[in-house]
């Protein structure tokens, strides 16, 4: 990882929710929810709150590349 100073004032737009999707992994069973217009924090309070004890989590950002293809971006966890 190589980390560089930037000005934060760059960008020409922000928001603050966006679409998950939250993996709950018990063992081999894997149940995947999807969270549309949510900030992260919210996410991962829905995760917490809604994973059992030895629920492995994980959180994807809900996208579309280049090509117009839906995919994920691991933001939090292990690929499932």
């Amino acid at each position: 990882m190589q980390p560089r100073l930037v000005d934060e004032r760059d960008i020409t737009w922000e928001s603050n929710t966006s679409d998950f999707r939250v993996f709950l992994v018990d063992g081999q069973a894997v149940s995947a929810f999807d969270l549309d217009s949510v900030s992260l924090d919210d996410a991962l309070a829905w995760a917490a709150e809604n994973a059992g004890t030895g629920v492995r989590v994980s959180i994807a950002l809900r996208d579309i590349n280049n090509l117009g293809q839906p995919g994920l971006r691991r933001l939090v966890g292990d690929p499932v």
